[in-house]
């Protein structure tokens, strides 16, 4: 039994919803030009702040005289930033020059950030890049899902959107290292790694498990750039890390209660540029000849001369006409239109238009926390529901658990459980790409004179269509090719936290990261490019086990000249994926989505993966009197995918850095950090778990083909 939330979320913020969209009309206003300057305090410009339009891909930086220029709507946020300076959150009212003003953040330069294993340390003691994302915006103005919403949050980080709210998200730090292989940095949430797969599959795309981290729930955001910075996680974080912090309970009198909700609405920005000279047809006319032309002696293919119309009037659909606007000038003189009705030869722009709409992003959260002796606990639900501009596509509704608690055992005993689940289920994913299931693509070949009459209905009483030369109906599409899934999300982790001596800690941890997901597919019977129909139906699962055993110690010698923070640890995980699929290629009813509807065989696949890693390694980080540091780290992992007798290998890597403002005691006001550093790393990497086996593949017809490796 499926339980909906959709109508309590909706009547517990109705009367917030109102005024929102109120809100949201008034911001669709023309896009404003923008420009100005930004200086420090004393008037100097800052080179290289960056200028984002809050929400958007819209970014850009200062020159080197501190002036910027950006495109922004009226109600839209600038958020201007600068290493070393408080950030600046500008509303756009009118358009015109900004002189904005960045004032030195002292806090700033001294913050304590989490690195790899979640360790603490300064972060001007760090030799490598990295660097911290501000959560606050993510939650004010929030984009279609966490991953595009960090576009253009950090340095070297390149956000790849799949295209819509329900796609896949792919993120690059510093380039592409791989050309088969995976290039994305690992996703580590409260000390997990998680399985963060793409979900593009064929003309589908299910989207990537990041994407479903709530915003609401995250403290704190690092991004880890490079081998240098991530290179105690392992293999899988070859190309950087992001590091996700989870909210704990903070202390108050009584029992926290949050409540939060927030309405995105989103329209189509900008269409294409199309032409509106041209309609149907070919070489600048109908059709070659007399064909299609309703008068006595018709050579017309499809009936010759229809005495109910008038005579003489063109009837293209006799003739079999090319739906492509490559046809003649649209000066609006009668015609036979594709519903046998006669209408005016002109453009109908609004028929692309009538297909989209405003979307909208409910969201309502609610948390409970407390602190108190001996433990803290918070509970939080998260609620999401949503639709696409694209009407009837992208039906979203997801619904987020957390669970975090921490308790003392002993002074020097202390557990730490946190545990999320996710259920989301999605009503017809959008189609993408050049498939002819996408109504997107096929308006690319829409008529510029095709009218909404004419296109719907867009299918016959008995189910047949409408079949046009030229072009598939984009409502068959949109109505007759139809999906669904369903997905559940589990994380959790359980950490012990000793410590025996003052200068020591032991930290021991067992982590899942479980996901499981199903749906269908659909193309009804009848459609044009597909006549025969296909049904599909498929699931996968997998899991992600970790255990972790880490030993830090961290001390200061001769009245903290020497700094001294070394830990030693080892891992064990499991990974383990399998699929399953069965496809009816052959549909005998039309609308019935079963594979009983089979009209021949029913296909079937089923795959399974995995492998499993160990590893042991160290790290040492001296600081020097607080302005000279060394970092070293090393690093020797087993993998299962590797040949037996040589599936170990050792990777390091070595990392200074300088702070010459403190070293020459700068003044902090002209100079508030100034910073030489360096490393090197050196980085290893098995491969997938069947690269190095003979395997075999069964094709639909039921061959098998075996494929050396």
């Amino acid at each position: 039994m499926r339980i909906s939330f959709k109508h309590l979320s909706r009547l517990s913020a109705s009367a917030a919803l109102l005024a929102t969209s109120l809100a949201g009309q008034q911001a669709w206003a023309q896009s404003l030009s923008l420009s100005g300057t930004v200086v420090d305090q004393d008037g100097e410009p800052i080179i290289g702040a960056t200028v984002h339009v809050a929400g958007t891909n819209r970014v850009t930086s200062t020159n080197v005289d501190g002036k910027f220029s950006i495109k922004a709507d009226k109600g839209e946020k600038l958020q201007i930033s600068y290493v070393g300076y408080r950030r600046q959150n500008i509303t756009v009212k009118n358009a015109g020059a900004l002189n904005v003003v960045l004032v030195n953040d002292q806090n700033q330069l001294n913050e304590v950030v989490v690195t790899a294993l979640g360790i603490t340390r300064d972060a001007k003691s760090l030799s490598y890049a990295r660097q911290s994302i501000d959560t606050e915006p993510l939650t004010e103005v929030r984009g279609s899902n966490l991953m595009d919403m960090l576009t253009g949050k950090a340095a070297g980080m390149q956000v790849i959107s799949g295209g819509g709210p329900t796609a896949s998200t792919r993120i690059v730090l510093r380039g592409v290292n791989s050309l088969t292989g995976n290039n994305q940095p690992l996703i580590v949430v409260d000390g997990v790694p998680i399985i963060n797969n793409m979900g593009e599959d064929g003309d589908l795309d299910f989207g990537n498990p990041a994407n479903l981290i709530n915003p609401d729930e995250i403290e704190d955001l690092e991004v880890l750039k490079g081998a240098n910075a991530s290179a105690l996680y392992g293999s899988d974080a070859a190309n950087g890390v992001i590091l996700i912090t989870t909210k704990k309970a903070t202390k108050k009198k009584g029992l926290g209660v949050t409540y939060g909700f927030n309405l995105m609405l989103g329209y189509l920005y900008n269409y294409p540029a199309y032409q509106n000279w041209y309609g149907a047809g070919q070489s600048c006319a109908f059709e070659r000849a007399n064909q299609g032309r309703n008068f006595y002696g018709s050579q017309g293919t499809a009936g010759g001369y229809d005495p109910s119309l008038p005579y003489g009037i063109w009837n293209p659909n006799n003739a079999g006409q090319d739906q492509r606007s490559w046809g003649m000038p649209m000066l609006g003189f009668d015609v036979v239109g594709r519903n046998g009705q006669v209408r005016q030869y002109s453009s109908h722009p609004e028929t692309t238009k009538a297909m989209y709409g405003t979307s909208h992003m409910y969201t309502n959260s609610l948390s409970v926390d407390k602190v108190f002796d001996g433990g803290t606990f918070r509970l939080s639900y998260t609620n999401i529901i949503s639709d696409d501009v694209l009407k009837g596509v992208n039906d979203l509704e997801r619904h987020t658990f957390n669970l975090h608690t921490t308790a003392d055992i002993a002074k020097w005993w202390n557990v730490d459980v946190s545990t999320r689940y996710v259920y989301e289920e999605v009503e017809n994913r959008a189609f993408r790409n050049s498939s002819d299931r996408n109504p997107v693509y096929l308006f690319a070949n829409l008529s510029r004179d095709a009218s909404i009459e004419e296109l719907v209905p867009w299918k016959k009483p008995d189910g047949t269509a409408y079949n046009f030369k030229g072009f598939t109906n984009p409502f068959w599409s949109l109505n007759e090719c139809d999906n669904s899934d369903n997905k559940h999300w589990f994380m959790g982790n359980v950490t012990f936290n000793f410590k025996p001596y003052k200068m020591v800690d032991v930290r021991l941890r067992a982590a899942t990261d479980l996901q499981v997901s199903e749906g269908w597919s659909f193309t009804n019977l009848n459609t044009p490019f597909d006549t025969d129909g296909e049904y599909m139906r498929w699931k996968r699962d997998w899991r992600n086990t970790n255990y972790e055993a880490l030993v830090m110690f961290h001390n200061g010698f001769w009245d903290n000249l020497l700094n001294v923070n070394a830990s030693i640890g080892a891992s064990a995980q499991s990974i383990h994926g399998s699929r399953m699929y069965s496809k009816a290629s052959q549909l005998q009813f039309k609308d019935m989505r079963s594979l009983s509807n089979a009209k021949g065989l029913v296909s079937a696949l089923e795959e399974s993966e995995g492998k499993k890693k160990q590893a042991v390694y160290g790290a040492l980080s001296l600081g020097i009197n607080g302005w000279a540091y060394i970092d070293a780290t090393a690093r020797n992992e087993w993998s299962s995918a590797l040949p037996k007798n040589n599936n170990s290998y050792f990777y390091w890597s070595v990392g200074t850095g300088l702070v010459i403002s403190d070293l020459l005691k700068l003044d902090q006001h002209i100079f508030p950090l100034v910073k030489v550093r360096g490393s090197y790393a050196k980085v290893g990497n098995d491969t997938g778990y069947d690269r190095l086996i003979s395997g075999y593949y069964k094709a639909e017809d039921g061959r098998y083909t075996l494929f050396y490796r």
